[in-house]
């Protein structure tokens, strides 16, 4: 699956991000009030969270950074 608007729940900014889909799809909306409350009250699983959060963000620049270097070489 995809995650989108996470960075909101980071920063608390308003979420920059929209999400489309071609096909049937099952979407999860959770609050980001929600999901703090539980983070505050079950501090493992907010450790959780964060971690996987940290991965995915971490699994997005290295791609963003990929995608830079390519168009940057290929654009010579």
């Amino acid at each position: 699956g995809m995650i989108v608007g996470e960075l909101a729940l980071v920063d608390g900014s308003p979420r920059s991000a929209r999400a489309f889909s071609y096909e049937d799809t099952t979407v999860l909306e959770i609050k980001s009030d929600d999901i703090r409350k539980i983070m505050e009250e079950y501090p493992r699983i907010g450790y959780i969270v964060m971690r996987n959060l940290a991965v995915v963000l971490t699994r997005r620049l290295r791609n963003t950074n990929l995608r830079l270097r390519n168009e940057l070489f290929w654009s010579r």
